[in-house]
């Protein structure tokens, strides 16, 4: 790590620093002033170490170790001491952070959070060996300079003061943390260190087995040495120091869940009870003194009476953890750990794509000692089975389906023609869009003869795979028809007694059917009951409005009138199409029209290839979010009256 690394490290963490400075300092002062007026040896600032340090790491240890530092040279401490009591703070505040971020649970670390039983559990374990390591190492300076034992009631008065205030405070910073998101300290993950883990190991142990030395030396030796105590000290602190750098291996979850967990708030509610329970404790413990008279002992002995109030704390706190605890662990082994299991396996197999990728009989097999379980998470649990057992039924079949569809869609294309004539003297496009898989709408073209050439457009009623099968059904009758050499009244009498027969859902179709003879230059067509078309006979577009006749059928032997007119435009030109373009609508509920349809036809003098492509571009833009509701078909057919077939006049 190079200058300019430190550098950026301390201007980005300065802020920590100075707030965890800053509150020690506040709580301190208060803790000072209170001194003043109660004679009971309360530390509560000492219950920040471990908080802070947990939250913000070195940048927080060091913060509130300088703080204490400059509290205890403004004291008039020993200079010696002081100095080495600064890294014993920083140690007590450091060590929480580097335990949390040590022990992991299946190969990942999360930051300082209380949503599970590890969590409370792991957070415990930490600030009771951090509680623990800073009592010991404060006894031994004060051993050396005041003659203090490790079993004396200084002792039992810091480890108090210090586990207490320390729980109490990591869970309100800890829970304050995650409620307001603030920018915690996180350990970057070093998977290759140079230094193994053993040896940060060893050194935490010799450590331990040298404070234990320590204590045995001085109850052994009748006369200690100051230097050689200090020494002692200092190798210890400089052992867990050394402890305090070993890097990270596993990742640290950072993503907070959209939701909060049921066992979450449970330990909330939990740890708000321990709190208020252990207050209640220390009240009656107050009343009881004062009511028996005992209080009198605060002034002839306030470390004895502070050390029982602190006792009646941890007696209460204790009393309704340690059950609750397993309360709350059995509750998370039965209850919301299977909940939480199911939700997130439900839920990953709703939102797959395939349903197939999530197998329930892993499912089943890792997670057996629910589902035989006669309760309500074994109920659940097969329920849940069963759903997906269903759901992959009716997955398959619907599967089966969207193929089925898909083949009857192609056979649907297939069906009409798409070699648009375009170097004849007449040329023709068309386009059919449905509205589902398949539609009821359909277009044909053809030659009769060389003379004759015939153009169909219709519209079955009805969507979907019926109305396909109708719409084919009438266009494959009326080719039939027409080839074999029957007019065209003739051939939808035809057709249409053809489609009454057995006709039991009472379908129809609207048709309208044209006839172009080339030599005489001719239209006939019969309409039966389709939209009129818009020719061009002269100089625009107009209605070839007509006589309908019934759709086809709908009844039998139903006569249907012919009608022809000549072709007197140079450029003739003729635009079918079905009622899903005149009643296309937009976000506003507004129809696309005949109106509007009219007006940007004869706005735009555009070719056959160009026509269609024109018309669909408008209508997409016309509709807007709005989804297709009908079939949507055209067909235009242009004619260049006195060219040949090279287009030559």
């Amino acid at each position: 790590m190079n200058f300019n690394t430190i550098y950026e490290n301390i201007r980005n963490n300065y802020k920590k620093i100075i707030i965890s400075f800053l509150i020690f300092t506040q709580l301190y002062i208060l803790k000072t002033y209170i001194g003043y007026y109660s004679p009971l040896h309360i530390e509560c600032h000492i219950g920040l170490y471990p908080i802070l340090g947990l939250l913000f790491g070195g940048w927080g240890a060091l913060g509130i170790s300088l703080a204490n530092l400059l509290t205890d040279l403004s004291g008039g401490y020993h200079s010696l001491e002081t100095i080495i009591c600064f890294f014993v703070d920083f140690i007590y505040a450091y060590l929480p952070y580097k335990l949390w971020y040590t022990f992991s649970k299946n190969g990942k670390l999360t930051a300082p959070q209380l949503g599970t039983i590890f969590h409370l559990a792991k957070f415990c374990g930490v600030i009771l060996v951090s509680t623990m390591i800073y009592t010991v190492l404060i006894i031994m300076l004060l051993h050396n300079s005041q003659n203090i034992g490790l079993f004396s009631l200084t002792t039992l008065n810091y480890f108090l003061n210090a586990f207490i205030f320390g729980f109490f405070s990591g869970v309100i910073g800890i829970i304050i943390s995650n409620l307001k998101n603030i920018n915690l300290t996180i350990p970057s993950v070093n998977k290759n260190p140079r230094i193994k883990d053993k040896w940060y190991n060893l050194a935490f142990v010799i450590g331990i087995i040298l404070i234990i030395t320590f204590f045995i030396m001085i109850n052994v030796c009748e006369n200690q040495i100051y230097y050689v105590n200090l020494l002692f000290v200092i190798a210890i602190s400089i052992l867990f120091l050394f402890y305090t750098t070993k890097p990270v291996k596993d990742p640290v979850i950072k993503e907070k869940s959209i939701y909060k967990p049921i066992i979450e708030k449970l330990i909330l509610i939990f740890l708000g009870f321990i709190i208020g329970i252990s207050l209640l404790f220390t009240s009656l413990a107050i009343v009881i003194a004062v009511e028996t008279g005992e209080s009198s002992m605060v002034i002839e002995n306030s470390l004895g009476f502070t050390i029982s109030i602190l006792l009646y704390l941890f007696i209460g706190w204790l009393a309704f953890f340690i059950p609750g605890l397993i309360v709350l662990k059995y509750v998370e082994e039965n209850i919301t750990r299977p909940l939480a299991l199911f939700s997130k396996f439900t839920r990953g197999y709703i939102n797959s794509k395939d349903s197939k990728e999530v197998n329930k009989e892993s499912l089943m097999e890792k997670y057996q000692d629910y589902f035989q379980k006669y309760n309500e998470i074994g109920i659940l649990g097969n329920s849940i089975i069963k759903m997906m057992s269903d759901l992959e039924n009716v997955t398959s079949e619907k599967e089966r389906i969207s193929t089925e569809l898909t083949l009857a869609r192609d056979i649907q294309e297939s069906k009409l023609p798409t070699n648009f004539p375009k170097d004849k003297v007449y040329s023709i496009n068309a386009s059919m869009k449905p509205a589902r898989e398949v539609g009821g709408d359909f277009y044909d073209f053809f030659e009769i003869d060389s003379e004759n050439i015939c153009i169909v457009i219709g519209d079955a009623s009805g969507k979907g795979i019926p109305a396909a099968l109708f719409a084919v059904i009438a266009k494959e009758l009326i080719k039939t028809q027409l080839l074999s050499g029957a007019s065209l009244s003739e051939t939808m009498i035809s057709v249409n007694n053809r489609l009454c027969e057995n006709n039991v859902q009472s379908m129809f179709v609207t048709a309208w059917v044209g006839v172009i003879n080339l030599r005489k230059n001719e239209l006939k067509f019969v309409n039966a009951g389709h939209n009129a078309p818009l020719i061009k006979n002269g100089e625009k577009f107009e209605w070839l409005n007509s006589k309908h006749g019934l759709v086809l059928g709908a009844m039998e032997n139903i006569p249907y009138k012919e009608f022809s007119i000549p072709l007197e435009c140079d450029d003739f030109q003729i635009y079918l199409y079905t009622d899903g373009v005149t009643e296309a609508h937009n976000d506003e509920e507004e129809l696309f029209s005949e109106n509007r349809l009219i007006e940007l036809i004869n706005n735009n003098d555009l070719n056959s290839v160009e026509f269609i492509d024109y018309l669909n571009g408008e209508l997409y833009e016309f509709k807007g979010s709005q989804e297709q509701f009908d079939d949507i078909t055209m067909m235009i057919f242009e004619y260049k009256i006195g060219e040949d077939e090279h287009g030559n006049n």
